[in-house]
């Protein structure tokens, strides 16, 4: 861990996978957890469609219980 500390950052222009995937024999524990973060969505965009759909699917003239609203949001 220390010796990762020590390098020096990576440039903004620099492609963060590309690096672990040059580096993961020298930083193997490292490189497995860090390629499972580097998978992450950085948008929130997935979850508001899921909650405009749920708008949709659940009005004041369809009132549903929660679990069967999941179960249709889930669906759709």
């Amino acid at each position: 861990m220390d010796k990762f500390l020590e390098e020096p950052h990576l440039l903004r222009k620099k492609v963060p996978l590309q690096w672990w995937w040059k580096n993961r024999d020298i930083y193997l524990r490292l490189f497995s957890v860090r390629k499972r973060r580097l998978c992450v969505v950085g948008s929130s965009v997935p979850c508001e469609r899921v909650f405009s759909k749920a708008g949709t699917i659940h009005c004041e003239r369809r009132s549903l219980k929660p679990k069967r609203l999941s179960k249709l949001s889930y669906v759709s």
